[in-house]
């Protein structure tokens, strides 16, 4: 029988200790058709945050070896938040190196420079010519001038040794250089300022010209999007005439098409499904499809906060979509492998997300295999507790959250009790929070809270109309939504209104702040990861890819709206927050520097409120090393229970 004891006080066998134990993750996957290597990248906590690319074949699916040694670090600092960091194709790997901001590639062992030495420069997204390896189309963000106005992003053919050739220039942004399979054309995504990639921008299309002297890129057209008004993601070639693209037109990205042959684009789908096919350009190398074959493909669509699997057929018959029976909840990272295979990152209820291998047989059934988790830890799947997608009815309108109750089969609190619940706002503010086992969830589950991820309006997974509900309302309707949860959850019998804390990270963490100041009664304690409170010195701050961002979610530029970022920026209203607050921050922080902690810290000490600061030594935005996410993990719980008088 379990025992009884108050919710927030079971003890658990998730310690800081196992939970940094198994902080791997695993943060990419690529895939080489030619000689059937699969790779994955892991962050390994262990070794300082390095980004380590591990390589297995198809053929010795349990054997596995690192790419590189240990002084290398494949991760890249284009719009800093990185992503595109590696690629392998016909026995080469490429990979970006962190430290030195240059790509190398490994072929049969040995490492080589690709791009001359320049920390200037940086590179990401590079995919090479499939009848000249020697020749990459990339993105390169120049930070020779490191002020953000001054950085310069472009496209660029980069051969060994050789300074890079742009060839798309004057847009803020590009992203997703694709070749045809023949080599005739190269496509890319292309984005200006205010707006985001999920905003909207162009999807390019230009022939690739050859001649003695070398490849060299024509005029390129705009084949499909809008800026500000229609969004682009993952361009593929089905085949060397047929590009697939998903476009968000119909109000959620679904799957369409182009003809190089007839120069049109349409509709893949006779109708538009209310899903998203894809998720917003956060970091390059995002991969909801991967193309099987010209008229096959396997994608990932979001289904109401949920991830799904799709098999999508284009022959002659007409296209189908065909839903796939897997247990997985979260998805990412779809390579093709072979005409009947691809590979991915999958999460369960009860398993993290891990390294899949897909296989279709003759007759379109679908198995799964487990490559690798990223966990050691031997927990017993009883432990964990599963998200429950719900959609709440508020004064506003439905808010989704994923509601996780507390569960630990040792213990069960005495009748009526209800337990502490901590909000969690994701960060972006333009993201979700994803299903699937998270450790950092569990950990205060299995503890006897109940943890909740609010998808405000303005998460993505639901469509556009609601993606777009933050525009103009950052600061409003993010606060207003995670309240209004409160309200719904503790009505249902749910949650304890009286011991509810909110916690998030970067704008989340904004929103943990915001939430405090205009909603003092409904929380009783707070956690901000390198949170904002001043929205017009983060203006002033921040990287260049984020640097107009609130334009869109505020409603104008800095010097436009100067009472708005006045009214919403919580370090003007700190005076409003009782609940008790714990800041932690990253010394190194590009995007939301230590100063925006800081800000805050003083203005809540100078009137005597509760508030403690913890800064991280060589931490950016975000942690990489073991050492913090445990300390980080330590005082976090601590702090709850000393709120609520939850200690033993």
């Amino acid at each position: 029988m379990p025992t009884v004891l108050p919710y927030g006080t079971w003890p658990s066998p998730l310690t800081v200790t196992a939970l940094t134990a198994s902080s791997t993750s695993f943060v990419a996957v690529t895939a080489d058709r030619t000689t059937g290597s699969i790779y994955h990248l892991e962050s390994r906590p262990s070794e300082g945050g390095r980004s380590v690319l591990v390589q297995r074949s198809l053929s010795d699916k349990e054997g596995e070896k690192d790419v590189f040694g240990s002084g290398w670090n494949a991760r890249t600092g284009v719009h800093e938040y990185g992503g595109g960091a590696v690629w392998a194709e016909a026995g080469v790997v490429y990979f970006s190196d962190y430290g030195s901001g240059r790509i190398y590639t490994v072929k049969d062992g040995q490492l080589e420079a690709f791009t001359p030495e320049n920390k200037a420069l940086r590179f990401a997204d590079f995919r090479p010519h499939p009848q000249d390896p020697a020749l990459l189309a990339s993105v390169m963000e120049d930070h020779t001038s490191p002020a953000p106005v001054d950085v310069l992003n472009s496209l660029v053919l980069l051969r060994p040794g050789q300074v890079p050739q742009p060839i798309a220039t004057g847009a803020d942004f590009y992203s997703s250089p694709r070749w045809s399979p023949d080599g005739k054309w190269l496509t890319w995504f292309q984005w200006v300022h205010p707006n985001m990639p999920w905003d909207g921008g162009l999807l390019q299309l230009a022939p690739v010209l050859s001649s003695p002297s070398g490849i060299t890129i024509g005029a390129a057209r705009t084949i499909a999007g809008k800026e500000g008004a229609v969004s682009v993601a993952e361009p593929n070639w089905l085949s060397p005439t047929t590009l697939l693209f998903q476009s968000d037109i119909s109000g959620y990205w679904n799957p369409w098409s182009y003809s190089v042959l007839t120069g049109e684009a349409a509709p893949v789908l006779p109708t538009p499904i209310a899903e998203e096919f894809a998720a917003p350009q956060w970091q390059f190398g995002t991969s909801s499809l991967a193309v099987l074959a010209p008229e096959r493909a396997l994608v990932i669509s979001v289904d109401q906060g949920m991830d799904r699997l799709n098999l999508l057929s284009l022959g002659p018959v007409g296209p189908a979509l065909k839903r796939l029976q897997v247990p997985f909840v979260s998805m990412a990272q779809l390579w093709p492998l072979s005409p009947t295979q691809a590979v991915m990152l999958g999460a369960t209820d009860t398993t993290p997300l891990s390294l899949i291998l897909l296989t279709l047989s003759a007759t379109d059934e679908l198995s799964y295999e487990t490559l690798k988790s990223p966990s050691e830890a031997d927990f017993s799947p009883e432990l964990f507790s599963a998200a429950e997608p719900k959609t709440l009815d508020t004064p506003a309108g439905p808010v989704h959250v994923l509601y996780y109750p507390p569960k630990n089969p040792a213990y069960t609190a005495p009748a009526g009790e209800k337990p502490p619940a901590l909000v969690s706002v994701h960060g972006g503010p333009t993201g979700a929070a994803h299903p699937g086992l998270s450790l950092g969830v569990q950990f205060f589950t299995t503890r006897g809270y109940a943890f909740i991820d609010v998808q405000y309006g303005g998460s993505t997974g639901y469509g556009r109309t609601y993606r777009d509900l933050l525009n103009g309302e950052w600061g409003i309707v993010d606060v207003r939504d995670a309240a209004a949860c409160v309200a719904a959850l503790g009505e249902a019998g749910l949650i304890d209104r009286q011991r509810v804390g909110i916690r998030g990270r970067s704008s989340g963490g904004f929103t943990v702040l915001a939430a405090l100041c205009d909603y003092p009664d409904v929380y009783t304690a707070g956690v901000s990861l390198f949170g904002i409170s001043d929205l017009k010195a983060l203006a002033g701050d921040t990287h260049k890819f984020e640097s107009r961002y609130g334009d869109k979610l505020l409603g104008g530029a800095v010097d436009e709206i100067p009472q708005v970022l006045f009214e919403r920026s919580p370090i003007n209203k700190a005076e409003n927050i009782k609940a008790p607050l714990l800041l932690l921050q990253g010394s190194i922080d590009p995007v939301v520097p230590p100063n925006q902690a800081e800000l805050i810290l003083k203005k809540i000490q100078e009137r005597g409120g509760k508030v403690e600061m913890v800064v991280y030594e060589g931490e950016g935005h975000g942690w990489r090393k073991a050492e913090t996410m445990k300390d980080a993990a330590e005082k976090e719980l601590a702090w709850y229970e000393e709120v609520w008088g939850l200690k033993q």
